[in-house]
């Protein structure tokens, strides 16, 4: 009896034993892939937040008229700053999207979707349909109930790849796919107290009124669809700089306002070329020569940027000279920050931006965004 009953008690604790591996590897079949979901849910999340950093980052350059190459390089640097990864154009594909909604709000009326990075080698590059993008965009835009209008827009689109840190990529059906879409208005920013600022080298007079008409016709820039009144469904005609507000137009008539030379000697067409060219050359101290690169007030020459007050010297070169170097301008519908003068037209009285649209033989025609009263003013030493 105490035989048989030993045999059974061992017995017993072997079949526990047993069941007791048999649960251990059952939790470890099921925690293991648990595991492994939860780090690469994360790594997707980690990704995903870096990628759509680094598409707003590059939009927002383009929205302050950067051009696409530069988009390209804020994008990768962005999420390079912060964890390598890997920056192979077979991984990277960006577009950069630019347009406008129509008068009525319920379309683009103009629109651009440009591949500008990638060798068309991510996994979902073929669910990218320009239509598609550009319904996207317009249904998110108007999701914020306000009025698109004329609105003007500046985005990107991002689709990177990048491989499973735990190798279920085989798993899927496609590679583990990244895509972020951003869009920003084009806008009149707010720039933060500065002592001294940029500009590009055109002056207007403060006097200056918004056009009564908007040119039909006559334009030499933009060839194909021109601007017109349609267009500008906020203009009010007749306002002086001081009463506009964005989305008036100006047309600035040769005689109505001023080539500048940065410094007294660079007077030339292709010195006023030089500084039309983005992002501008007022802050460019690079040549060891102080008069061929940016501005160095006359009076100063330890003054190195441009201050409400200083002098300017004017070019005597006419558009014509130096029109081409506006199109880049025009075609991207960058904002420009330019000089008021003052009562006597040779100091600088104030700043305002401008975005350009157009020009003809003798004048250009240019949206106002605002004035610029947080630039260039002097800051008195020791002030925050």
């Amino acid at each position: 009896m105490n035989k048989i009953l030993s045999f059974g008690h061992h017995h017993t604790i072997r079949e526990r034993g047993q069941s007791l591996v048999e649960f251990s590897l059952f939790l470890a079949l099921v925690f293991i892939p648990m595991l492994a979901g939860l780090v690469e849910v994360s790594q997707y999340m980690v990704t995903q937040n870096r990628i759509s950093t680094a598409a707003r980052a590059a939009a927002r350059f383009g929205a302050n008229g950067g051009q696409d190459e530069g988009m390209v390089i804020v994008a990768q640097s962005t999420v390079s700053q912060t964890v390598r990864m890997n920056l192979s154009p077979d991984v990277w594909d960006i577009w950069s999207i630019r347009g406008r909604i129509d008068n009525t709000g319920t379309d683009f009326d103009i629109f651009t979707f440009e591949h500008i990075f990638g060798s068309r080698l991510t996994a979902r590059f073929g669910d990218v349909v320009t239509d598609t993008v550009k319904a996207e965009v317009l249904a998110n835009l108007k999701a914020e109930n306000r009025d698109v209008r004329g609105l003007r827009i500046v985005g990107t689109l991002i689709l990177y790849d990048t491989e499973s840190i735990v190798g279920i990529n085989n798993f899927w059906d496609k590679p583990y796919s990244i895509r972020s879409l951003n869009v920003l208005r084009l806008t009149g920013l707010n720039l933060e107290q500065t002592n001294g600022c940029a500009a590009f080298p055109i002056a207007i007079r403060s006097d200056t009124t918004s056009a009564l008409a908007i040119p039909g016709g006559g334009y030499l820039y933009p060839v194909g669809r021109i601007p017109s009144s349609g267009d500008f469904p906020l203009h009010q005609p007749g306002k002086t700089l001081d009463q506009s507000r964005e989305g008036d137009v100006y047309i600035f008539n040769e005689g109505q306002f001023n080539w500048l030379a940065w410094n007294q000697f660079r007077t030339l067409p292709e010195h006023i070329i030089q500084s039309l060219a983005w992002p501008g050359n007022s802050l460019d101290y690079s040549d060891p020569v102080p008069s061929q690169r940016g501005y160095i007030e006359p009076t100063d020459p330890a003054d190195n940027s441009l201050h409400v007050g200083d002098f300017v010297a004017t070019a005597a070169v006419t558009l014509g000279s130096v029109q081409n170097a506006l199109n880049p301008h025009i075609d991207l519908g960058r904002t420009l920050r330019v000089i008021v003068w003052d009562d006597t037209g040779t100091q600088i009285g104030g700043f305002a931006v401008f975005r350009l649209h157009g020009y003809g033989s003798n004048w250009i025609m240019a949206e106002f965004i605002r004035l610029d009263t947080s630039c260039g003013q002097v800051i008195p030493e020791g002030s925050n």
